[in-house]
């Protein structure tokens, strides 16, 4: 394995189904995370058609290694103009701990200062939260409610 510095990041990245696919079974397969990944990417719900309309609309941060494997991988959900909502931060499991996702994370968010915002938003895993605070992130002042596609099947 190449250590983390011979990975190339890039913003805005362009990713296929496949590989966003791929990356997701390694994670699913993965029986170390404390929430299965299957759950928390909602990886039942997920199909080709829909991962491309997705892709299309969102801007994607990645990780690849020098053969162009896909080994990192988050999403952001934005308005282009004030709202920045960071998703689906993933890395595979052979690559953690090596600060891919912090790397990640970084680029991100220095993006989103950049390009001028009012909030960027993040959904953490509860458990997850003390890596994000360093980036800036903090809980809101008002709980984030949802409705999972899954309790709708």
């Amino acid at each position: 394995m190449k250590p983390p510095d011979e990975i190339a990041y890039c913003y805005a990245d362009q990713v296929s189904p496949d590989e966003l696919s791929h990356l997701l079974d390694r994670m699913a397969a993965y029986t170390g995370d404390r929430i299965p990944a299957r759950n928390v990417f909602h990886v039942p719900l997920r199909t080709p058609e829909k991962e491309r309309t997705s892709l299309t609309h969102t801007i994607s941060v990645t990780a690849r290694k020098s053969d162009g494997t896909l080994v990192g991988y988050l999403r952001i959900l934005t308005d282009h103009a004030y709202i920045f909502y960071i998703l689906d931060v993933m890395v595979a499991p052979d690559w953690r701990k090596r600060g891919v996702g912090k790397r990640l994370m970084q680029m991100a968010v220095e993006r989103c200062k950049a390009d001028g915002f009012i909030k960027i938003f993040l959904t953490a895993i509860p458990g997850t939260e003390g890596f994000y605070r360093p980036f800036g992130f903090k809980e809101g002042m008002s709980p984030v409610l949802t409705i999972r596609g899954e309790e709708h099947l």
